[in-house]
């Protein structure tokens, strides 16, 4: 069974591992790790990009996707010279890996901030480079007459550094993720060790379709 690093540190960006197996799904290459640091694509939240490396040989890694419990680690070509038996090294992007980290942990605390408002309750999280938000239902007149206060409550808990907490229950194989003073979440994505790291959060939108509205934000 793989072992799922990303989980464990969002700080490892090299990692000592070997390829199990190589593959092919819809017509997309692959290869899977004994251990991965490589996080895949979900829970609203971009993959990792990096590389695979088995001696002086170099592989891009394009997209990294979850199947069937699998991490697929998906690359342009397989090389003819690749060794399911030799160790590799993976190295993700460092930069690209934070700044996701960034943004999630950023939604949470937009979506815990959210919460504390009696008529919203948040539904969904997306944490993409190009666009993330947070989307929930409720009265958006109430949420346009607060906008500041938000903003202000953004401002004060990266002012004052909140830790972030990561859990996981053994008997479920669930993992919690809380901001210091807000309750926990379920989350499976990476994220900072504390607030101060996020930067500045800025509301950018705010848009109201078929009940739900969408609360878009960049830091």
């Amino acid at each position: 069974m793989q072992n799922y690093k990303y989980l464990q540190d969002t700080y490892l960006f090299n990692y000592q591992s070997k390829i199990i197996q190589i593959g092919e799904y819809n017509e997309l290459k692959y290869l899977v790790l004994e251990d991965t640091i490589f996080y895949p694509q979900g829970g609203g939240q971009e993959s990792d990009k990096g590389y695979i490396w088995q001696g002086d040989m170099k592989i891009k890694v394009t997209d990294v996707r979850k199947h069937n419990d699998q991490v697929l680690h998906f690359i342009d070509e397989i090389p003819n010279e690749i060794d399911l038996l030799k160790e590799v090294t993976i190295e993700i992007d460092k930069e690209n890996r934070l700044l996701n980290a960034r943004l999630h942990t950023a939604g949470h605390l937009l979506a815990n901030i959210l919460e504390s408002i009696p008529t919203l309750t948040p539904t969904k999280g997306h944490q993409y480079q190009g666009g993330s938000y947070v989307e929930c239902l409720g009265d958006i007149t109430e949420l346009n007459s607060k906008l500041e206060e938000i903003q202000k409550a953004l401002d004060q808990n990266i002012n004052d550094d909140l830790t972030i907490l990561i859990q996981s229950d053994p008997e479920t194989n669930h993992r919690f993720v809380q901001i210091q003073n807000y309750n926990p979440v379920g989350c499976g994505g990476t994220h900072v060790k504390s607030l101060g790291e996020i930067g500045k959060i800025t509301i950018n939108k705010i848009k109201n379709k078929k009940g739900k509205i969408r609360v878009s934000y960049s830091i």
